[in-house]
């Protein structure tokens, strides 16, 4: 069985991001970029690595999520085993040993959501140049990847990744760079990786311990308001249990 001492818990922080618990509410390290940021959580009770005094690695806003990959590279140079969860992921269950169960033999692990297709719709449609140019690349980015459930484009959810095999990270960062992937760069690039069909997928990376987005969740944003999850629900319903312990807001 994995033991709960095996497994770290990782976060990161960069840029402008200041949502963060009162507390730490477990035992984890956190990857900060930005010296501001990295005394600010110090106070807090915080264990934490200052990756670098600067608040981002890239300089592009379009490829902010890239510092999730290089959180991962770095964790894997530590620990055996680590689970990242973003900061709007919520326990909602004590991690007993039925949840460390379900990670036992699993080397990676990202649950999955879904976008309404009307998404890709909104290309050129978007008022404010700096979103613009953020949907503009989203949309070209998942015109290619995503897998296609009726009219949802489903994608892995970065908000929870369980990784035991310290090799993936560089692999995703390597496929991220050959791909020149931007906006969701941690998404678009282990869906690149998986390099599978949505049903294989949700048999071998899907967690039970989580859903990348509740099924009740709306799609609210640019003048779309839609609930999307369902179908990709039922279809994990039907081919794992899920028991969930964590729940991404």
């Amino acid at each position: 069985m994995v033991l709960k001492k095996e497994i770290k818990f990782i976060r990161a922080v960069w840029g402008q991001y200041d949502e963060f618990y009162n507390t730490p509410p477990l035992n984890e390290i956190v990857y900060v970029w930005g010296i501001d940021k990295y005394k600010y959580l110090l106070s807090k009770g915080f264990d934490c690595v200052l990756v670098s005094e600067k608040s981002d690695v890239v300089n592009d806003n379009i490829r902010k999520f890239y510092h999730k990959l290089e959180c991962l590279r770095l964790a894997a140079q530590s620990y055996e085993k680590f689970i990242f969860l973003d900061w709007d992921v919520e326990i909602i269950r004590e991690f007993d040993d039925t949840f460390y169960s379900y990670l036992e033999d699993k080397e990676f692990l990202v649950p999955t959501y879904a976008y309404p297709i009307e998404f890709l719709d909104l290309k050129d449609k978007i008022e404010f140049e700096h979103d613009r140019v953020w949907v503009n690349n989203q949309i070209i980015e998942m015109q290619k990847y995503g897998w296609r459930l009726d009219n949802e484009i489903v994608l892995p959810n970065a908000g929870f990744i369980y990784c035991s095999n310290k090799k993936i990270p560089n692999k995703l960062i390597e496929i991220s760079n050959k791909l020149n992937i931007v906006t969701l760069v941690e998404e678009f690039s282990i869906f690149n990786y998986v390099n599978c069909d949505l049903e294989y997928y949700i048999l071998n990376y899907e967690p039970t311990v989580i859903f990348g987005r509740s099924e009740d969740n709306i799609f609210n944003s640019f003048n779309i308001k839609k609930q999307s999850q369902i179908n990709l629900h039922n279809i994990i319903n039907k081919l794992i249990k899920k028991d969930i312990y964590l729940i991404h807001n």
